[in-house]
């Protein structure tokens, strides 16, 4: 199992958000992706699922029926009566399994909610749905977008233990480095519409960037 980025390049308004970026997502791959505010997680996020477009560049699966599940950041539902029927609509699930659903909200002590409106939920409940669909869905490679907003200790608590026994790959955009350090094996920084590859958790990250500061300073 390989997910190809190659060489990809995305432009807003005459702004190079990212400029050739490229690299891959292996089977096991537990990666923390990370940067200042807007500078183009979740675009890459969003390119990388097929919400978005491309200016250039290629995204290869391998194999060609590899699945990715999505949970993003400013969340968006299938217009539905309920959790169940937006769920049912999204997953492409017929009313004889429908008990999945059902099994998915449970794991997530959310079953109260599979009756109610996704509009009429907090943003830690509509966080909760997109991640009972994953659980459905049991793609190959997830995709997080601050995927612990708005989560009470408890259900990070779940998230950490799902994703530590998940059995593909992640990438995760999170400013919660406790979580990073949980959960990554390998950070991707994204500067300046360029993607920067370091091995190890948040923390030894933080350590390589500060060894990096410390040699360009004796240099200049």
């Amino acid at each position: 199992m390989n997910l190809q980025i190659n060489s990809l390049s995305k432009e807003y308004f005459d702004l190079q958000v990212l400029n050739n970026v490229s690299f891959s997502i292996n089977l096991g791959d537990r990666i923390g992706l990370v940067g200042m505010n807007g500078s183009g997680k979740t675009t890459l996020l969003k390119l990388i699922s097929g919400q978005e477009k491309q200016d250039q560049g290629q995204i290869i699966k391998i194999p060609n029926n590899l699945s990715i599940g999505y949970v993003p950041q400013a969340t968006d539902f299938p217009k539905s009566n309920n959790i169940t029927q937006g769920l049912a609509i999204s997953l492409g699930i017929d009313e004889s399994e429908i008990y999945k659903i059902y099994i998915a909200l449970d794991k997530l002590n959310i079953s109260n909610l599979a009756l109610k409106p996704f509009e009429t939920l907090s943003s830690g409940q509509k966080t909760k749905v997109y991640l009972a669909r994953l659980l459905i869905q049991e793609p190959n490679i997830l995709l997080l977008d601050e995927p612990t907003n708005h989560l009470d200790i408890k259900s990070l608590e779940w998230l950490e233990n799902y994703l530590d026994s998940y059995q593909g790959a992640f990438l995760v955009v999170s400013h919660d480095r406790r979580f990073l350090d949980n959960t990554v094996t390998k950070i991707l920084e994204l500067e300046n519409g360029i993607i920067k590859n370091y091995g190890g958790n948040y923390s030894f990250y933080r350590q390589q960037k500060l060894i990096e500061f410390e040699s360009q300073k004796r240099n200049y």
